[in-house]
């Protein structure tokens, strides 16, 4: 009977664990992703600022 129960409790703590692992994965993926976004806006606005600057020399 105690044995059972004990493993009850084991199980209902690995299946706690498994949701915990994934909701901290699910996070790091969010802030991969958040990384990604911001690279992309900062290289985004860097070749526009250039391009723009080969367009006022090309006017000149």
């Amino acid at each position: 009977m105690n044995n059972k129960d004990t493993n009850d409790e084991l199980k209902k703590k690995v299946a706690e664990l498994e949701q915990q692992i994934k909701i901290i994965q699910e996070a790091s993926k969010s802030k991969i992703s958040w990384k990604h976004v911001i690279v992309t806006l900062i290289i985004s606005i860097a070749l526009s600022n250039i391009f723009f600057m080969i367009l006022v020399n090309l006017i000149r």
